[in-house]
């Protein structure tokens, strides 16, 4: 039952950091360029 609540909201922040992370790789990116 805790499994089902919780792994919709892990799966989101997983999925948010990754968006973070793409960010903050891209600005790094653009700023050695």
């Amino acid at each position: 039952m805790i499994q089902s609540i919780y792994l919709p909201w892990v799966l989101q922040f997983i999925k948010e950091c990754k968006v973070v992370m793409m960010m903050q790789y891209g600005l790094c990116r653009c700023v050695i360029n």
